[in-house]
């Protein structure tokens, strides 16, 4: 039996969740159940669920990622920011971390509860960056007969994220040593000091959600710049990221049964690139392009090479999807999404917390002078390190568009060399192109919070008025089951607006 399924069953048996009470209440106690396990058995399960591609709430793959593509499935109104509730269903992997956290202190090994507190801090993160503000001090605390969590503002929220996120680094210092003591380790287990690359995870992901509080530099409290610049000033005590490998991912694989979520999925062979996306790649003869799409069905009707850019193209995704379906399956003059997603059970990890990422937060950090650096340096590694991991993919013959000896004709493009005027899109709209199907829906909590990229919605398909919505909407279980802490929270944080699309969180004030 395999890792990851032996996990799962352990998880089941520890934590599983009855619908009564949104996600919060515990079964009774089984007289059969394991009373204790050993932590590691928990950690697999923990770091599939957390870092695997699907993850809901997903109105639409948040606008599939903010219209890196579109959809030619009718109805799919999601696409054009119709949003609806999403769910708490993060909850049910932040109660196997509580436990992960309680039998790491039985067991006495303080390492898996370093783990843990990674866990819990970035699947809280996820959530609050949904909703605004989320049960968090209460919640997992059904055992001591809290099954209506009171919310915490969201300040409370991130101010506690980065307080577990500094305790995880601190706690995991004296098994940084070049001896692993982790057991079940699917993220870094090939490591021969998978306690470091935890650390090095830990302290770059602690950087995104800093730069993810730019708009709050003035609060006392957060200390945002102050805590980014002892990050990075200090790398012994907060290593971070030095290349891919080392990349907060979690691979795929047929052998194990972890198979690709997108695998022999015919839902999505009807994906396609919005056109302004890829017109942005073949005009600036971007090779990620070849890793993200195929080639148009008329292109390879007139036997165009895979390596020409002018063998693919998009459709606008803001036009409706009755026109898109019938350019999509009658045209023969749209791409779609690379056919490796739905044909290979394993065609790539899906980075959690990337060190391209890593690169283009230092690269903004700089620009805003939080650090003292050049950003261009990082807005090059960052690219550099994007088109390194997808090189693998790209299904070339060698030596065709090797990043080592094309990325100086790509960067040399104005529309890519850095351009101090431009600088903030540019490093922006790279690390847009480098999330392509990663990182949860960290392309939209970056358009919400810097308005890039601009996107074109001329299509006429677009609802909400052709705003980006600002949040989703809380689950409906949370309305009938945790219901007065519920009306309290939206009270107290959007008033007579509500619970919609278009309030406010904490964090957009």
């Amino acid at each position: 039996m395999n890792k990851i399924r032996l996990s799962t069953i352990v998880c089941c048996m520890l934590v599983l969740l009855s619908c009564s009470k949104a996600h919060f209440r515990q079964l009774d106690e089984n007289p059969d159940q394991a009373a204790s396990v050993p932590p590691y058995l928990l950690l697999a399960n923990i770091s599939s669920s957390s870092f695997t591609l699907i993850s809901p709430p997903d109105p639409g793959g948040a606008s599939l990622r903010c219209h890196q593509t579109g959809n030619a499935q009718q109805p799919y109104v999601e696409q054009y920011w119709n949003w609806l509730q999403g769910d708490f269903s993060t909850y049910a992997i932040l109660l196997q971390v509580h436990q992960m956290k309680l039998e790491a202190a039985t067991y006495q090994e303080p390492e898996y509860d370093a783990i843990a507190k990674f866990f819990d801090a970035y699947n809280y993160y996820k959530t609050t960056m949904l909703y605004g503000d989320i049960p968090f001090s209460q919640a997992e605390q059904a055992a001591n007969g809290v099954y209506d969590p009171a919310y915490d503002t969201q300040k409370s929220v991130f101010l506690g994220i980065l307080s577990e996120l500094d305790s995880a680094n601190t706690e995991l210092v004296p098994f940084s040593n070049g001896q692993s003591p982790l057991t079940d380790d699917i993220i870094y287990g090939t490591s021969t000091n998978d306690v470091m690359e935890w650390r090095e995870l830990i302290n770059s992901f602690t950087l995104r959600v800093l730069l993810t509080l730019s708009g709050k530099t003035s609060d006392p409290d957060l200390q945002v710049v102050q805590k980014f610049q002892n990050i990075y000033n200090n790398p012994t005590t907060y290593p971070l990221f030095q290349s891919n490998a080392d990349d907060g991912a979690l691979t795929y694989s047929n052998e194990n049964g972890n198979i690709y979520p997108l695998y022999k999925n015919t839902e999505v062979t009807r994906l396609y690139p919005d056109s302004a996306f890829c017109t942005f790649l073949t005009t600036n003869k971007d090779p990620r392009l070849f890793a993200y799409f195929s080639q148009t069905p008329n292109s390879v009707t007139a036997n165009k090479l895979p390596t020409d850019f002018t063998a693919y193209a998009g459709i606008n995704a803001s036009i409706d999807n009755t026109t898109a379906a019938d350019i999509f399956t009658q045209s023969g003059t749209s791409s779609s999404l690379n056919i490796r997603y739905t044909a290979n059970p394993a065609p790539e990890p899906h980075v959690g917390v990337g060190y391209p990422e890593l690169e283009f937060n230092l690269a903004e950090a700089a620009w805003r002078g939080w650090i003292t650096a050049n950003p261009e340096t990082f807005y090059m590694n960052g690219i550099q390190a994007s088109m390194s991991f997808y090189e693998t993919y790209e299904n070339l013959p060698a030596g065709t568009y090797q990043t080592a000896t094309y990325f100086p004709t790509y960067y040399a493009q104005p529309a890519i060399k850095y351009n101090a005027a431009t600088a903030l899109q540019q490093i922006i709209y790279q690390k847009y192109i480098a999330f392509f199907y990663n990182s949860f829906e960290e392309p939209y909590f970056n358009m919400r919070r810097t308005g890039l990229p601009v996107l074109t919605l001329n299509g006429g398909g677009m609802l909400n008025n052709g705003i980006l919505p600002l949040r989703f909407m809380y689950p409906i279980s949370e309305t009938q089951s945790n219901e007065a802490a519920y009306n309290a929270a939206v009270q107290s944080q959007f008033g007579a607006a509500g619970d919609n699309i278009n309030s406010a969180m904490w964090l957009l004030q």
